[in-house]
């Protein structure tokens, strides 16, 4: 793109971009100017050689040709001072900016112009334009410069005025000067045309006000439309007449309008009675919606969150008091033998007694209660229920193989490490000293309420909810409590 030179007038230009001569695409931001060598050649249209204008290193600052990097440019380009002596013609021109060691050369298209047209493209002057010919007529363009040069302008053989015309909105006439008026509405003048319109235009005018004068036309006219409106009544509606008309209206239509009238209030009883039953109405209405509410509202918001809960508060209580839960197969196992002991058993009265089938396949003769130690050695050698006690008693999971079994059933997840700990603490919930039970309690261990720790639950009828701290002794907690229907304060602060 050419650049736009103003000549004869010191200016700052915009060049680059200066690149990396390695890559040739990285810019260069922060070059040693004075390294950087300036060409500059201005050719002229008077069929002479081109000028070598500038042939010199960047200066940095305070000389001719400053070359400055241009501030939070990340292109690589920077701004090059010109003189108003090194402007000072008229033509193209070329730049060349080079560092043979540090980066690219850098070419620009130069655009020298004169002043008047650099304004007029950029400011706000305009071009100055002299006509020098009229047609193709060199005379006519100077004959045209006489006639409008000076005080006096003398256009087609007469003279203007020139005050005439600058100060007047329209020329002046001498005094009884004479005009002859070749067309009036584009119809060319005769001798007497226009005293003929005027004759004309005065005797229409003649013609209308006849027309107006008494005993004229419209005078006639007004006078019959007056003498019909004299004939009407000054108050043409008689009250008693209307009123009259409207009694006897009232009078044919009041018992249909009575009718709808009673029609409307017994619905309208109707509908109020049925809204304020005691049965069907509002009133009924809002207590069932209280009563379901006050159910709905022991549900917690998020059951899954509650489910979890309880699962690791039931885990915790299990492995607090070192009990493992026995397998269904133990139990239907079990339940064999008690299902036998039912068949067994009948109701004599309210004792329950062994049936006569039962005592005849009892063991006849005498018998010998075996001693506490033949008891445990049978028991030892022969008891298949306590030998599978014993190995499961023996044989405990592993931390993994608990942490295996919760995620196969209940899916992956941190199984009470996180929640759940060995520190106990039992919390109360009480409004007005009275026990508040079905009420949902949490722990934090910010102030917050951000971080949850340890389970969370609902109180017993006591209002009581047991925690299972991780944290040391002494560790300052915050209690969070909420139930429908309860305002608390929350968080409640206690110490493990």
């Amino acid at each position: 793109m050419t650049i736009p030179i103003k000549q004869n007038t010191a200016q700052i230009i915009t060049v680059g971009p200066f690149l990396d001569k390695g890559d040739g695409v990285t810019p260069e931001l922060s070059l040693t100017v004075t390294g950087c060598h300036i060409t500059m050649t201005a050719d002229t249209a008077d069929g002479s050689a081109p000028t070598l204008v500038i042939d010199a290193d960047a200066t940095a600052s305070g000389g001719d040709n400053d070359l400055v990097h241009i501030t939070n440019d990340n292109a690589g380009y920077y701004s090059l001072e010109l003189t108003a002596a090194q402007t000072n013609r008229v033509g193209g021109g070329r730049l060349c900016i080079n560092d043979d060691d540090v980066h690219c050369p850098v070419f620009h298209e130069l655009e020298f112009l004169p002043a008047n047209v650099f304004d007029a493209r950029f400011g706000t002057d305009k071009l100055q334009v002299d006509a020098v010919e009229v047609s193709g007529d060199s005379t006519a363009a100077d004959n045209l410069e006489s006639a409008c040069d000076g005080n006096t302008y003398n256009v087609g053989g007469g003279a203007i005025v020139a005050a005439s015309v600058t100060t007047k909105t329209g020329y002046e006439l001498a005094a009884d000067q004479a005009v002859n008026a070749t067309k009036i509405g584009g119809t060319t003048q005769t001798g007497g045309d226009l005293a003929a319109r005027l004759t004309s235009a005065r005797a229409g005018y003649l013609d209308v006000l006849a027309d107006l004068l008494d005993a004229g036309r419209l005078d006639l006219l007004i006078d019959a439309i007056k003498a019909k409106t004299d004939n009407l009544p000054a108050d043409p509606a008689d009250e008693s007449s209307i009123e009259a008309a409207i009694t006897a209206a009232h009078a044919t239509t009041n018992s249909k309008i009575d009718a709808v009238d009673d029609y409307v209030d017994t619905e309208i009883t109707a509908i109020k009675n049925a809204v304020e039953s005691a049965t069907y109405g509002l009133s009924a209405l809002k207590t069932l919606i209280d009563a379901i509410k006050a159910k709905s509202d022991l549900i917690p918001a998020d059951i899954a969150t509650a489910l979890a809960h309880l699962n690791a508060d039931i885990d915790s209580r299990m492995a607090t008091f070192s009990y493992t839960a026995p397998a269904n197969a133990d139990i239907a196992a079990v339940k064999v033998v008690t299902d036998y002991l039912t068949a067994m058993l009948e109701t004599d009265g309210a004792v329950k007694r062994y049936t006569a089938n039962a005592l005849e396949q009892a063991p006849s003769g005498s018998l010998t209660a075996p001693t506490v130690e033949e008891i445990r050695a049978e028991m030892d050698s022969n008891s298949t229920k306590l030998a599978n006690l014993d190995s499961k008693v023996s044989d405990v999971p592993t931390v993994a193989e608990i942490d295996a079994q919760l995620s196969g059933a209940h899916g992956a997840g941190a199984w009470g490490a996180a929640t759940v700990g060995a520190t106990e603490k039992t919390y109360t919930v009480t409004v007005g000293g009275v026990a508040l039970e079905a009420c949902e309690v949490w722990a934090t261990s910010d102030l917050a309420g951000a971080t949850e720790i340890a389970n969370r639950g609902l109180t017993n009828d006591l209002g009581q909810h047991i925690f299972y701290f991780d944290v040391p002794e002494g560790t300052t907690v915050y209690i969070w409590r909420r139930k429908s229907g309860y305002t608390f304060t929350n968080p409640d602060t206690e110490v493990v």
